[in-house]
């Protein structure tokens, strides 16, 4: 199957955030889509969706693009439940690593597999970072808390070299961006992880 993305504008957005994220993410995951139209009006926020030859809608990925950031950060990446294991999401990540040549990565957060509050969860955590790891995605060892969801945190590397210590300052400022003043100090924290 040949595919082909494009940016979304913000009706779009809207209608996929209606309609796909409210079924792919829980509520603790999705930001107001209010606070998306304000990061997109800011133009630091852009969606992209994935389409057929015939144009039939296969899936969305949504960024925020901070100001003067080496990395943007993977909000949102869904492909809808009927196209899933048939390779299509393989081929987005390595479309979107080819729109996005002026930064070094794609910073992408996954529900950490040590929270999850079942075994199903944590298969399913455990198969989303396979996923990942197997398309050329790297863990960075670094987890955060933003505020009641946990994260691990992997970069597509759209540079050779990855460094963590950009990754995790990049994180901040994002992060300083997306949450500013008091609420950040208060819900948004990352730390570094052991690893071997």
């Amino acid at each position: 199957m040949n595919i082909k993305t494009k940016i979304l504008d913000f009706a779009e957005i809207t209608q996929i955030y209606t309609k796909w994220m409210c079924k792919h993410f829980p509520e603790n995951e999705r930001k107001p889509l209010k606070k998306i139209e304000e990061m997109w009006k800011d133009a630091q926020y852009q969606a992209v969706g994935l389409y057929d030859e015939k144009d039939t809608f296969l899936g969305y990925a949504f960024f925020v693009l901070c100001k003067n950031c080496n990395y943007i950060l993977l909000d949102y990446f869904a492909i809808l439940e009927e196209y899933r294991s048939t390779g299509i999401g393989s081929k987005f990540l390595g479309q979107l690593k080819k729109r996005f040549p002026f930064c070094k990565g794609i910073i992408i957060e996954t529900e950490d597999e040590a929270s999850a509050s079942t075994v199903q969860e944590q298969l399913e955590r455990k198969k989303r970072n396979a996923f990942y790891l197997r398309n050329g995605v790297q863990r960075v060892y670094i987890k955060s808390a933003i505020y009641t969801a946990r994260y691990e945190i992997f970069v597509l590397p759209i540079e050779e070299k990855v460094s963590q210590e950009e990754c995790f300052k990049a994180l901040h400022e994002i992060y300083q961006y997306m949450v500013p003043g008091e609420k950040n100090q208060k819900y948004v924290r990352f730390q570094y992880i052991e690893h071997k």
